[in-house]
Order: structure tokens, then sequence, then C-alpha cells
């Protein structure tokens, strides 16, 4: 039995595709959804769409209460945004044993440590995907690209779970490499975050539009060097030309995506900015290195919520 915690477009995604091969349900610890013809008060009803094939399938994933849960939870996908993590993890404690695996896709880094901190017997991991997945309405995911998933453990301890956690994870289908180092991975994409982001959010536009925009572009050179500060102080360096053409490539590569972020904004919803450019301009003032367009992003993405 796999559980995941988070019905947004990620935990639909791979909530359809690991029920090809598995029993999935959706764990909840709120109030049980309202019944109506196609969703019943134990249940979520979604329509997954995929342009790529042309296909459209329908998936109907139970739902489970915490305190509906008979037996500890074995492996539990947590697909929620940064700033619930801790706090879903938390509702579900009762449920959760020393030998629940926990696999963590958020955005950002701030959660993660947190979880860490919090869970520190269990075994966690991290997958950093690329998945091009948003939500169209509450029945209806897209998922619009195909991409894949990074799969590392967050402690040395957890090391033992890899390849039984990534037999799981491949059963989906869906494109998983294992990675020794997550982290790596993880403040990669902090960066590109940074980077891409806020800049969609304040500009509301694609990926692809934010180069051409002043905003950007006056912003874009000190900001590419607060990224390689970032970088260097985390111990993976990357020198500013490598760091430019990395981030370059994923706008280019993902330039009509919609970023979660913008999605989040044109939805009224809060975003993890805290845990992008929010974490970003923290740390970098901790080890005192400059940090002003890291936190004039932070300020103003969280300003359009006022």
């Amino acid at each position: 039995m796999i559980h995941i915690l988070g019905a947004g477009a990620m935990g639909c995604l791979w909530a359809a595709q690991l029920s090809h091969s598995n029993t999935v349900s959706f764990v909840s610890s709120r109030e049980k959804l309202c019944s109506n013809k196609h969703n019943s008060p134990s249940s979520k009803y979604f329509s997954l769409l995929k342009p790529y094939k042309e296909s459209t399938s329908q998936h109907n994933i139970p739902i489970i209460n915490v305190d509906d849960i008979s037996e500890p939870i074995d492996t539990l996908l947590v697909c929620t945004k940064s700033y619930d993590t801790l706090k879903a993890l938390t509702n579900s404690k009762p449920k959760l044993t020393k030998k629940t695996t926990i696999i963590l896709f958020q955005n950002g880094l701030g959660s993660q440590f947190e979880v860490i901190e919090a869970f520190p017997d269990n075994a966690i991991f991290a997958a950093v995907s690329t998945e091009g997945v948003n939500r169209l309405s509450d029945k209806e995911v897209i998922h619009a690209g195909l991409g894949s998933s990074q799969l590392g453990a967050l402690t040395p301890s957890s090391q033992v779970k890899q390849e039984s956690i990534y037999k799981t994870l491949i059963s989906s289908g869906l494109s998983i490499k294992k990675q020794n180092d997550i982290w790596q991975a993880l403040w990669t994409k902090l960066i590109i975050n940074c980077a891409i982001n806020p800049f969609t959010a304040l500009i509301n536009c694609p990926n692809g539009e934010i180069k051409q925009h002043p905003l950007f572009q006056e912003n874009w050179p000190p900001l590419r060097d607060e990224l390689e500060n970032l970088m260097q102080v985390a111990a993976y360096p990357l020198d500013k030309q490598t760091l430019e053409q990395v981030i370059f490539e994923v706008i280019e590569n993902t330039q009509t995506n919609i970023s979660s972020m913008l999605q989040d904004v044109r939805n009224h919803r809060s975003t993890e900015i805290d845990h992008i450019n929010g974490f970003a301009y923290r740390f970098l003032k901790k080890h005192q290195c400059k940090h002003t367009i890291n936190k004039k992003l932070w300020e103003s993405v969280n300003a359009l919520g006022n």
C-alpha cells in the first residue's frame, strides 16, 4: 500500500501512475469531501490528460482519513506545498512508525530540514522532479510534458532503502534516476526556481517570456552573482557562465510552462516564495553574502497577496 499526502497536480500524477500496479490512497487529516455523483466522501475522482499521447484517463483514488487508517503507513509520498509539509506529516504522525519511508516532492529548500529534524528515525528521501504537470480544475490534471525525477536519500541512514524505493517509484512508468547525492539536485533546483518563478509571478507570463522583460534584464546580473555565492557556500560551486547556461536552458526547455508560483498567484493561493527566494535570502544573509535581489523578489511576490 502506498499513501500520498497532497492531492494537487503532482500528487494526482503519482497516484494515477502508481495505481496501475500498486494499491494507492490519498491521506487526509481534514474533513472528508462532500459527496457528489463523481466524488464520494472517500475518493478523489479526476481525469489525467496527456496531450503528448493524445490520451485521457479517468481515476478514482481512495481518500483515507488519518483516523481511519488501520495499519501503520509503510511508504508515504508527500506532495504538499512546502509550507504545509511539516504540518501534514505531524498530523499523520499517529500512523507513522520508525519503519515508515517518507519521500518528499517539495519545491525550494527549508521544509526538508524541518522534516529531518522532526523525524530523525525515519528513512527520508527527496524526489526532484521536472514533470510538467498542472491542475486545470479540481477534476482535471494535465501532464503537459514528460520529465524525470531524481531520487536520493536525505540522510545517510536512509540509503539502505534506496533500491526498494526506486523499484516502487519506477513501477509508475515515469522516469526515475537514482542519485547518490540528492542535495546537489535540490540546491540546483533551488537556484533555477529562484531565477524563474518570481519573475513569472511578477510579470504574469510563461517561463519563456521573462528574459525579454526589463524586470528580469535589470535584476538578472546581480541575482546571478547572489546565486553563484549561494552555490559556493552550499559546497556545490558553479561559475557564472555555467550557472547562467543551466538556468537559460531550463527557460528555453519550459518556455510555454506556467510556473507553479504563477498558478498559485492566479488562483489566489499562498506561494512557496518563502522556501525559494526567501530561503536563499536568509541563507546568504546568514553567511554574510549579498542577498539584496533575493530579498526584493521575496518581498515583491509576497506583496502580490496583499
